[in-house]
């Protein structure tokens, strides 16, 4: 059988207009009913939508985004500045997995391939290489006012108060990150992942600061009866891709999308979050 492989490029202005039109809206599976009116064409002036239905060429995309079971989003962002480096998207459906990746120009493409793509994908994205050797063991205890102040989204003055804040805390425990740290050779990184999964809607985030030398990822202790603490944890590469994975959909989730499709051909199935 021949793997699903599609690629469509659409002018920036465009993108949005055709996501709004095909993804499914709110907590349930199922297409969600198009605008007859809807038309949107690639950069070439051909159309992808007509009259809300898809255009000649274009009828697996459409329905590999219609039925969307999977969104999952990395984000990079150099040091400390405020704008991603690196952004890619994945949609997943029983029809493949469609990415779509930030662009200096001023189109977008959206490549639609077979799901055995989606591993190389998200670690393509990840950028998860080679660290040097580190100790698993060290933890580095934190405020969680700290990992707030200095993720990307908070002004400035809080997040270059917080970054050297974290600098002095590792000096000691580990002093080739702060070394990293203070030198500004850091990243910081944020997986977001929703998908509809044989125990329901699971929706997840990690959130990490990488450097050279290791990768810090908050922990959390505690609670209940005692009061939670919180710190970051070196991980290595490896450990950050057991993670992730952890987190994908097996084959018990892709048999359920293709359940979905026949159950919604008509309506929605809503499911209920789970964590």
């Amino acid at each position: 059988m021949t793997q699903p492989h599609l690629v469509c490029v659409l002018n920036n202005d465009h993108i949005m207009e055709l996501l709004e039109a095909t993804l499914p809206d709110g907590p349930g599976y199922g297409r969600r009913a198009i605008d007859d009116t809807a038309t949107v064409a690639d950069h070439h002036g051909r159309p992808i939508i007509a009259s809300g239905k898809p255009g000649p060429g274009y009828g697996l995309l459409f329905s590999a985004l219609a039925e969307t079971a999977m969104t999952l989003s990395v984000m990079l962002w150099d040091g400390l500045e405020q704008e991603p480096s690196s952004t890619t998207v994945l949609w997943g459906s029983r029809h493949g997995i469609i990415s779509m990746h930030d662009t200096s120009l001023e189109t977008t493409t959206l490549e639609l391939t077979s799901r055995g793509t989606l591993y190389e994908q998200v670690f393509d994205a990840t950028e998860l290489g080679p660290r040097s050797p580190v100790s698993d063991t060290v933890q580095v205890p934190v405020k969680p006012r700290l990992l707030t102040d200095i993720a990307p989204g908070m002004n400035d003055t809080q997040r270059r108060k917080a970054h050297d804040e974290l600098t002095r805390l590792t000096a000691q425990a580990l002093p080739e990150i702060s070394a990293h740290l203070a030198a500004g050779r850091l990243r910081f990184m944020m997986l977001s992942i929703k998908l509809f999964s044989v125990d329901g809607i699971v929706d997840h985030e990690m959130f990490w600061i990488d450097t050279p030398a290791g990768i810090l990822a908050p922990v959390s202790s505690g609670g209940v009866f005692s009061r939670t603490k919180h710190a970051l944890a070196v991980i290595n590469p490896w450990a950050a891709w057991q993670n992730i994975l952890e987190q994908l959909p097996g084959t018990q989730d892709i048999e359920l999308w293709h359940d979905l499709a026949e159950a919604t051909a008509t309506e929605r199935v809503n499911f209920e979050s789970t964590t």
